[in-house]
């Protein structure tokens, strides 16, 4: 703790801190009027910079970051064409496959080897509510509804 005292301005400069360093500073004022001091202030913290490195070398890295950048950006623009081929290649087939493909196939062995389907034959139930023809009154009232007898 140090204090400084016959100071009679709002502002005070602390001299001789040590670089890369944190201090931390709490404030009681004192007047001629009142010898009471007052209430403490809420202490502050703060760290100090490196006085060593002088503040153009941030200037120069952040000057030499955007340069890259913008040469970056260039070379991108001008360059596209092939970036974009080199990322993107249009794939294509060789020519013989191409008019292979084209042709109609003409023997039945290329017939042949082309896969076939098989459809089972479909059938429509409906449900109705009266008997059907063909099946007796009897065995209509034993079914389901809907479902057709052997007859």
């Amino acid at each position: 703790p140090r204090n400084i005292g016959d100071i009679q301005q709002d502002r005070v400069v602390l001299e001789k801190l040590d670089p890369l360093s944190e201090y931390c500073v709490q404030v009681h004022i004192n007047t001629i009027r009142n010898k009471n001091p007052s209430e403490p202030s809420s202490v502050i913290c703060e760290r100090t910079g490196n006085n060593e490195e002088p503040p153009w070398v941030a200037a120069v890295i952040v000057f030499i970051i955007m340069v890259v950048a913008v040469a970056l950006i260039v070379v991108t623009v001008l360059k596209w064409k092939s970036i974009s081929q080199f990322f993107w290649p249009k794939v294509s087939l060789p020519q013989h496959f191409e008019e292979s493909l084209l042709v109609a196939p003409e023997s039945s062995l290329c017939l042949a080897s082309q896969p076939t389907e098989e459809i089972d034959p479909v059938s429509v139930v409906t449900a109705e509510e009266d008997c059907p023809l063909g099946i007796a009154e009897s065995s209509c009232s034993k079914l389901p509804n809907g479902a057709v007898g052997d007859g």
